[in-house]
């Protein structure tokens, strides 16, 4: 029997509905409308946005008490209703490594002119996965197979969701990634400890975690987050800044994806030049069609930039901490405590061990501010923090 058999064993293309015409939307919104908190409802989305910044959106998949419906989003109806009633369900929301479902979704909310974006109750089971201290970035199909013993064929990975018909094949794909997903979170309730400290830290991690979604890219504190800002000095500084804020308001005017423009990995390096050409853009890392398309308007915006009064005050990039090596000692020691806190409470140390949290204990510091490793959860287990008696 050939794997792609098999896997049509658990799934037929019989058992999917295709939720198209106005009254499907219909139908289905009242089929969530009727959910109770005892009940799941399973999503995953299926987009393209390589070319884009704003992500377009082709099908939504659901899987609600075993059906599983395949929601055509590109069908000319009025999706209100329908978003509606998803995001005001009272079931568990499951999802796997959900970040980008949830950008889109509340991308789709927002056009439909919706405040909320996500149910009250959501569950990303690959974050889950971390906190039981199974894995921290397992994949779908790896942890199917190793909770469930069912294989999944990823055969549609790059599948094109914008052609219709949908194939057979498309249709399994889709469906099997919503559709052991209520089984494989009870599977991991069941390896939870009874009144599991880690399943209450980790409700509070997912309320955190969607906070961090809703948030809209601003052009003028762009370049806060650009890997490796922390090493620039103050001139540089700036003219990352102006880069990054053009960048931005090309993206979010003509709808084009950020490094389709300039690459992230190429800012820093043009911030740094003396002088900028569309020679060494190349040298720099600037792909050939973002500089056919947008060379000169790159080298205007550096021009732009060294002729800006410098801003001595300007807001330190968020890995200045990581990127200062007067800082690197800080770092091993904070890191080393939150690993060994980590292992004491049997969560996977890339939880509260990463450059994220660290980089924020010490920006929230010089901002006045708590950091995140000192509230909520994390509060609770990391305690208190003094970095010169940390072994």
């Amino acid at each position: 029997m050939s794997a792609l058999s098999k896997v049509r064993l658990f799934m037929n293309t019989a058992n999917i509905k295709i939720v198209h015409e106005k009254e499907d939307f219909k139908s289905l919104a009242n089929i969530i409308n009727s959910l109770t908190e005892h009940n799941f409802i399973s999503i995953d989305t299926e987009f393209i946005r390589n070319k884009t910044y704003y992500p377009k959106l082709y099908i939504l998949q659901l899987c609600i008490k075993g059906e599983v419906y395949i929601v055509d989003t590109t069908s000319k109806v009025d999706y209100k209703p329908f978003y509606e009633a998803l995001v005001n369900t009272k079931a568990t929301a499951l999802v796997f490594s959900g970040r980008e479902d949830f950008e889109i979704l509340r991308f789709e909310c927002k056009k439909v002119c919706l405040d909320v974006f996500l149910p009250e109750n959501c569950v990303d089971l690959q974050l889950l996965l971390a906190f039981l201290n199974i894995s921290y970035s397992q994949g779908l199909q790896a942890a199917i197979k190793e909770q469930l013993d069912i294989e999944l064929i990823k055969d549609q990975t790059l599948s094109d969701w914008s052609l219709r018909p949908l194939s057979d094949e498309q249709l399994d794909y889709a469906a099997n990634d919503v559709l052991y997903l209520e089984q494989l979170y009870k599977k991991l309730l069941d390896r939870a400890e009874k009144n599991d400290p880690r399943l209450t830290y980790f409700k509070m991690e997912m309320k955190r975690f969607i906070k961090s979604i809703d948030v809209d890219l601003i052009p003028e504190t762009a370049y806060v987050n650009i890997a490796g800002a922390g090493a620039l000095n103050v001139k540089q500084l700036n003219i990352l800044k102006h880069l990054c804020m053009k960048r931005a308001e090309i993206a979010l005017t003509k709808d084009e994806a950020l490094n389709r423009i300039i690459t992230t990995k190429a800012l820093c390096k043009i911030a740094q030049c003396r002088k900028l050409n569309h020679k060494n853009l190349i040298d720099y890392g600037m792909k050939f069609g973002a500089i056919r398309a947008y060379g000169d308007d790159v080298i205007r915006w550096f021009s732009e930039a060294i002729k800006l009064s410098v801003d001595t005050g300007i807001k330190m990039p968020f890995d200045y901490f990581s990127c200062n090596k007067a800082y690197s000692g800080k770092f091993k020691e904070l890191r080393h405590h939150l690993k060994k806190v980590a292992c004491d409470i049997k969560i996977c140390p890339e939880i509260i061990c990463n450059k994220n949290l660290c980089n924020d204990y010490f920006y929230a510091l010089s901002e006045k501010r708590a950091p995140i490793i000192l509230s909520s959860w994390y509060k609770d287990v990391v305690g208190e923090i003094d970095l010169d008696k940390v072994k």
